[in-house]
């Protein structure tokens, strides 16, 4: 067989004449697209190389499935934790007291219906309370409307002032007997001794016919009811009167400046 039919039966063409004789060979040129994939990502692991990297298919399975006994294991184990053992007698312990919990727990709740209910109930006394206190006041104090009228009449048919006076001061009185009823009485003021319990001082006067500290005159009478000040009497007290000697001596040396 010649040479030429043994190149072509391999598939490679023939050599140029001027090659052969310089002792050349020629290499063939590929495109781009059909560049080995090893050259364009060189990191890139063969099948081959990635076969024999990768664990057999029966190993793989046997870790998965012995990490899935482990997990079942694991969960098992924090079950048996969680579970606590106690005796009978245990228990019949802790299931009277859980009886006595809720006994308590409804004594609690009846207690504080009944304080509700009895606040509710005093709320609505203390308000009836209060309407007929104020009822029978008004019935005690509207007669003294009759009196005034009264009083009014006569004063127009009347010529004397005797005659007014006399219906003012039966006014008064009825006043003063309608407060008696709720045990109201006037504070007693003029020419005793000053008790600013009772009184009030708005004014001072010197007195040489009292002692000091007395009451000289009422300006606003006061009440009280029992041992409760319902209000003051605002009073004048007495004082000691300036020696006139002092106010003459005081005057001469005013004069000799």
């Amino acid at each position: 067989m010649s040479e030429e039919e043994r190149r072509q039966k391999q598939g490679a063409s023939p050599q140029d004449p001027a090659e052969e004789s310089q002792g050349k060979r020629q290499i063939p040129i590929r495109d781009a697209d059909e560049d080995d994939p090893r050259e364009q990502n060189p990191n890139q692991e063969s099948p081959a190389e990635q076969r024999k990297d990768d664990p057999p298919d029966g190993e793989q399975q046997a870790e998965e499935t012995g990490e899935a006994e482990d997990s079942d294991e694991a969960r098992e184990a924090g079950e048996e934790k969680d579970e606590v053992t106690i005796s009978f007698a245990e228990y019949e312990e802790l299931k009277t007291l859980a009886q006595e919990r809720d006994e308590y727990l409804q004594r609690l709740q009846r207690a504080v219906a009944d304080k509700q209910n009895l606040q509710k109930r005093m709320k609505k006394e203390r308000k009836r309370a209060y309407e007929n206190g104020v009822r029978e006041t008004l019935e005690h104090i509207l007669p003294l409307a009759d009196t005034l009228n009264r009083a009014r009449q006569a004063a127009e048919q009347s010529e004397k002032p005797e005659d007014m006076l006399e219906g003012l001061k039966l006014i008064e009185k009825e006043f003063y007997d309608s407060l008696g009823r709720f045990n109201v009485e006037p504070v007693k003021s003029v020419n005793e001794p000053f008790d600013p319990h009772y009184h009030h001082a708005v004014l001072q006067q010197p007195s040489d016919e009292v002692p000091p500290q007395t009451v000289i005159d009422e300006i606003k009478k006061g009440f009280v009811r029992g041992d409760d000040v319902i209000r003051p009497a605002q009073v004048s007290v007495s004082v000691e009167p300036q020696d006139s000697g002092n106010e003459d001596d005081e005057n001469e040396q005013q004069n000799d400046e």
